[in-house]
């Protein structure tokens, strides 16, 4: 009997997760593999959607690679989309075998509630443009037009639309950007559009040359954290959502950027929207940022004088801790091999693999007895020798992102991963062994 005949890799563990382009994505949804660890964090959550009292803005911390990002994915397509969604219909019967509680939790918010997803990038050092963007893209996403208040950023297009009826004036204009900023005026235009703080700069100052000296204010709410308070306020009223639940991804580039001469501004911003978050109730926003470490681990070396505003910006969060175990390490290996349990078992009887005791000599690196050595390493993880299983994580995470290459290992069609020896009719084997490991990956040692 062939392995590949009822042993495959999950293919939702392939690829990386992007939370901006992965959003409800059906494949990404299915492919999600909850453990005890990660269902306790996903409750957690849940149960701050539904208890008023409880923390919203949190910082989610876990090393690199530890399915931080997945579970957000799959707690926006909870918090976001309907029971009509099949793939979260059965992300929910998973979760049931492990939390009948976080389950029915679970399918509550995907029945009741329905909140925006807004997915803050930081990229640019200006939060304000951050938070601008991703609001935009949040609203376009969903086709909800024109709920944005005007801000200066239109403003300013305006006062562009008005300048190209005049060709003389456009033409002078096009020079002056030109010259400030080495542009052309779409490129000019879509960067006012895309919330460019610097562009807009630019902009007020080639409003004082064309105007002779006139200050370019138009007196219009630019407060980029009332703006999402109304915004918010909005999607209720018209559109029957019951708040926004924003993720801060890559939160940790934010906190080594905050020793910029804009940081001020930027932490105030962070500051305000904390506090928005903690006392909404209805709507609810929901704030999460997303670090491999916890917020006194980056500050501690940034410049002295930005320590006491980050201490407190840190008070206003709830720090929530994402770090897997060894054993939920093995009951993530044991889950992304998809296998027909029923001829596992038949083929170890056979094989005499029960009793071998080069597969018993192993069990002493984990915490397991008997039964549960048997159910989770020797069956759940075959065809691993059961030395394979332990090293593996290991390995994984000493030359790359842990589960990442983990589960490329186990779950991707390439040389000498465990699909290929599966996928292999020419070379026969009983359980992968460590050199086989090492073959995989040999060139990441180099």
């Amino acid at each position: 009997m062939r392995y590949a005949d009822f042993i495959k890799g999950n293919e939702g563990f392939q690829y990386s997760i992007n939370i901006q382009y992965d959003l409800m994505n059906p494949g990404k949804i299915k492919g999600y593999i909850p453990t005890r660890k990660s269902i306790e964090i996903l409750k957690e959550y849940l149960l701050n959607v539904v208890v008023d009292d409880r923390e919203k803005a949190t910082v989610l911390i876990g090393p690199y690679g530890k399915g931080k990002s997945h579970l957000l994915l799959v707690l926006l397509g909870l918090m976001s989309g309907n029971n009509q969604i099949p793939e979260l219909n059965g992300l929910i019967e998973k979760i049931k075998l492990i939390d009948k509680t976080c389950a029915e939790v679970a399918e509550n918010v995907l029945e009741n509630k329905k909140y925006l997803p807004v997915v803050i990038n930081f990229n640019s050092g200006d939060l304000n443009q951050a938070f601008l963007v991703a609001l935009n893209q949040a609203l376009k996403n969903e086709k909800i037009q024109d709920i944005l208040p005007e801000t200066y950023f239109d403003a300013a297009l305006s006062v562009l639309d008005g300048w190209e009826k005049y060709e003389d004036t456009i033409v002078r204009v096009k020079k002056l950007i030109n010259k400030k900023c080495n542009l052309e005026l779409d490129s000019f235009r879509r960067n006012l559009k895309s919330f460019n703080g610097e562009i807009f700069e630019v902009f007020k100052k080639i409003f004082k040359e064309i105007t002779s000296g006139v200050e370019f204010n138009p007196f219009i709410n630019t407060d980029v954290v009332k703006l999402y308070e109304q915004a918010n306020h909005i999607l209720k009223e018209q559109y029957n959502y019951d708040g926004m639940v924003i993720v801060f991804d890559e939160f940790s580039k934010f906190i080594e950027a905050s020793a910029d001469v804009n940081s001020a501004m930027n932490l105030k911003i962070l500051q305000d929207f904390a506090e928005l978050s903690s006392r909404s109730k209805s709507p609810q926003m929901h704030l999460i940022c997303v670090t491999h470490k916890t917020i006194n681990e980056y500050i501690s070396k940034i410049p002295q004088e930005k320590i006491d505003a980050w201490r407190a910006i840190e008070g206003r969060f709830k720090e929530i801790l994402f770090n897997a175990s060894s054993q939920q390490n093995y009951e993530l290996i044991s889950n992304a091999i998809v296998k027909d349990l029923n001829k596992v078992k038949d083929v170890l009887s056979k094989m005499e693999l029960y009793s071998n005791k080069r597969v018993w000599s192993a069990q002493g690196l984990f915490d397991y007895d008997n039964e549960e050595y048997r159910e989770q390493i020797i069956e759940g993880c075959f065809p691993l020798n059961p030395y394979s299983t332990y090293t593996l994580p290991i390995i994984s995470e000493k030359v790359a992102q842990n589960e990442r290459t983990l589960f490329t290992y186990l779950s991707k069609d390439e040389p000498n991963s465990l699909i290929d020896l599966v996928n292999d009719t020419e070379n026969e084997f009983d359980l992968v062994t460590i050199d086989k490991l090492y073959d995989y990956f040999e060139p990441l040692f180099r």
